[in-house]
C-alpha cells in the first residue's frame, strides 16, 4: 500500500494537464508533508474507504485505547453479572493481552517501514525527474522538483550517509540527464565520497558512483578527469570482483568512451567489443546495457571513417531500441539522429531526412531545446539544409543550435564550437567573408584544442578561414593560417601532396598581395622561397618582419 502511494505524488506532479498538477511548489511540499504525517493526499483518491483507512492509521494509539475501554467496560459489565469470572473468559483476556503487545509491535515496525519509505519516496519521486521516464512532462517542473530536493537533502538525511548518496546519485544523475552538468556535479561527487568512505572503494555502489562521476566529466571533455575516474575504478573493481561483474563492464565502457575522445580509436574499439560481447552473452540483446555498448561499437566504426559498417550496427540498434525501449524513449532519437547522420554522410539525402526530422522533433518534444542531443540534431538539420543548399533555412538550425549551446554547453564544449564552425563555413559559402571572419575568430582555438593541429576538419576549415581573411584585407592574419595549413596538409599528406600544394599557392598570393601594400618589409622574399619550393627547389626562409 505504501508503495502505491510513493507514487501518487510525482505522477500528480508531472501530469501533462497543467491543472491537474500541483498549483505551486508548495502545495506539491505540503502533499509530502501529509505523506510523512500520515494524512490523507491531495494526489490520492477521493474515496471515502481511503480517507477514513488514513484517519484510522494516523489515530492508531487512540482508536486502540478506545477498544480497550470498550472492551473494559463490556467486561465489568459481565463480571457485575455473573459474579465470577470463568476460565474461558480468562483465557480471552488473555489473548486480547497478547493482541495489544503484537499491535504495539506492529507499530513499531510501521514507524520503521515508515522511516524507509520516506528514502523510497524520494527516490521514486527523483526517478520520475528523469526525461527519460517523465517524458513531454513540463521541463520546468523536473527542474523544480530537483532544486528543492537538492537543497534539503543534506539536512534532512546527513546523518544517514548511505540515503543521503543514494539521493545524491539520483539528483545528479537527474540533472546530468536534463543537460545541467553544474548543477549535477556537486551531487555526484558528493555520492562518491560518502560511498567511498563508508562503503570502501571497491563496493559495488561506489563503482556505480565512480561510473557516474566519470560520465559527466566526459560529457563536459573534462578528459583527464574522467580517465582518472574510470582507471582508478576499473582496476579496484577487477581486482575484488571480476572483470565480468556488471560494474566493472561498465567501467570499461567508460574508459572506451575516453579512448575513444583520444583518439585511440583501435583501442576503443576492442574495449566496446568486448563489452558488447560480455552484455549480450549475460544481459541479452535486448538488455538496456546492451543496447548503450551496441550504440558505441556502432560510433567508433563511424569515428574510423567506415561508415557502411557503422550504419549497419546503427540500423540494427534502431529496430531493437524500437521494440525493446519504444519510439518515444530519447536513446531511440538518438539512434534516428545516428542512422540519418550516416545517410546524408554517404550522400543519400533522401533516405536521411525522414530520420533526422524525426529526431528532432522528438529531442525537441521530450528533452527540450537545451540538452545535447536536441542541439547535435539541430546541426545536423542545419548540415542536412545546407548541403541541399538552403542556405536561409541552413542558417537559422546553426543559429538556433548555438543559441542553446553556449549557456547550456559552454563556449568551449565541442559542440558549441561546432555551431561557429558551421555558421562560419555557411558565411564563406555565401560570401559573407566579415560574418565568416566574426565566426571563425572566435571558434579556431577550440577547434585546435579540441581537435588537434592535425585533424583533417581543422585544416580544411583553417582554408576557408584564410580566404575569408583575405577577402576582408587581413592579410597578415591569413598569412598566418596559411602558414598553419601548409605545415598541417605536409605533415598529414606530404609535401608533394594536392592540398599541401594549394596551400602553398594561396601562401605565396597573400604575401605578393601583402608586398603590394608593405613594399619594404620582405613580403617578397617569403613570396619568392615558397615559390621556389612550390617548384622543388630549396633555399634559406627568411624572416618575416614584424
Amino acid at each position: 500500500y505504501l508503495r502505491r502511494e510513493l507514487e501518487w505524488i510525482p505522477l500528480k506532479a508531472l501530469r501533462k494537464d497543467r491543472s491537474d498538477r500541483y498549483a505551486s511548489a508548495d502545495a506539491l511540499g505540503e502533499d509530502v508533508r501529509r505523506y510523512l504525517a500520515g494524512d490523507a493526499l491531495e494526489a490520492g483518491p477521493e474515496s471515502t474507504g481511503y480517507r477514513l483507512r488514513k484517519l484510522v492509521r494516523r489515530n492508531k494509539g487512540p482508536v486502540i485505547a478506545a477498544a480497550l475501554v470498550a472492551v473494559s467496560l463490556i467486561a465489568g459489565i459481565i463480571a457485575t453479572t455473573s459474579f465470577a469470572i470463568s476460565a474461558d473468559q480468562q483465557r480471552r483476556l488473555a489473548e486480547e493481552q497478547r493482541d495489544l503487545v503484537e499491535s504495539q509491535r506492529i507499530e513499531t515496525q510501521r514507524e520503521f517501514d515508515r522511516a524507509e519509505s520516506v528514502k523510497n519516496f524520494v527516490t521514486t519521486m527523483l526517478s520520475s525527474v528523469d526525461p527519460r521516464v517523465a517524458g513531454s512532462m513540463d521541463k520546468e517542473l523536473m527542474i523544480l522538483v530537483l532544486s528543492n530536493a537538492a537543497e534539503n537533502v543534506a539536512d534532512e538525511f546527513g546523518e544517514q550517509p548511505a540515503t543521503e548518496a543514494e539521493l545524491r546519485a539520483f539528483i545528479g544523475h537527474a540533472f546530468f540527464q536534463l543537460g545541467l552538468f553544474d548543477d549535477a556535479e556537486p551531487h555526484l561527487v558528493a555520492s562518491l565520497e560518502l560511498r567511498a568512505r563508508h562503503l570502501g572503494e571497491e563496493h559495488p555502489e561506489t563503482l556505480r558512483s565512480s561510473y557516474n562521476l566519470g560520465s559527466l566529466y566526459h560529457a563536459q571533455t573534462r578528459h583527464d578527469e574522467a580517465e582518472s575516474c574510470f582507471q582508478k575504478a576499473f582496476s579496484a573493481g577487477e581486482s575484488s570482483l571480476g572483470e565480468e561483474h556488471p560494474n566493472v563492464v561498465t567501467l570499461l565502457s567508460g574508459l572506451a568512451l575516453v579512448q575513444q575522445s583520444r583518439g585511440a580509436y583501435a583501442e576503443a574499439r576492442e574495449s566496446f567489443a568486448k563489452v558488447v560481447e560480455v552484455r549480450r552473452r549475460i544481459l541479452g540483446p535486448g538488455n538496456y546495457l546492451t543496447l548503450g555498448s551496441m550504440h558505441n561499437l556502432a560510433n567508433i566504426h563511424w569515428s574510423m571513417g567506415e561508415y557502411a559498417e557503422s550504419l549497419r550496427h546503427h540500423e540494427e540498434l534502431l529496430e531493437l531500441r524500437r521494440r525493446f525501449l519504444g519510439r518515444e524513449h530519447p536513446d531511440t532519437m538518438s539512434s534516428l539522429y545516428s542512422v540519418g547522420s550516416l545517410h546524408q554522410m554517404q550522400g543519400d539525402l533522401d533516405r536521411a531526412k525522414p530520420f533526422l526530422v524525426e529526431s528532432l522533433e522528438g529531442e525537441r518534444r521530450i528533452l527540450g531545446p537545451g540538452h545535447i542531443n536536441t542541439i547535435r540534431s539541430t546541426i545536423a538539420m542545419g548540415t542536412f539544409l545546407y548541403r541541399q543548399a538552403e542556405y536561409e533555412e541552413a542558417l537559422a538550425y546553426y543559429r538556433e543550435a548555438l543559441a542553446s549551446a553556449a549557456p547550456a554547453l559552454g563556449e568551449a564544449h565541442p559542440l558549441t564550437a561546432s555551431c561557429r564552425q558551421n555558421l562560419g563555413l555557411l558565411f564563406w559559402k555565401q560570401g559573407r567573408h566579415e560574418e565568416a571572419v566574426e565566426s571563425y575568430d572566435q571558434v579556431w582555438d577550440d577547434l585546435r584544442r579540441i581537435h588537434g593541429d592535425d585533424d583533417p576538419e581543422l585544416l580544411d576549415t583553417s582554408f576557408y578561414y584564410m580566404e575569408s581573411l583575405q577577402a576582408t584585407g587581413r592579410l597578415r592574419r591569413a598569412v598566418e593560417i596559411a602558414e598553419f595549413c601548409v605545415e598541417g596538409y605536409a605533415r598529414v599528406h606530404g609535401p608533394g601532396h594536392d592540398y599541401t600544394k594549394s596551400a602553398i599557392q594561396m601562401l605565396v598570393g597573400l604575401l605578393e598581395a601583402l608586398h603590394a601594400r608593405e613594399p619594404d618589409a620582405g613580403h617578397d622574399a617569403r613570396a619568392r622561397f615558397w615559390r621556389l619550393n612550390l617548384d622543388g627547389r630549396e633555399d634559406d626562409e627568411p624572416s618575416l618582419d614584424q
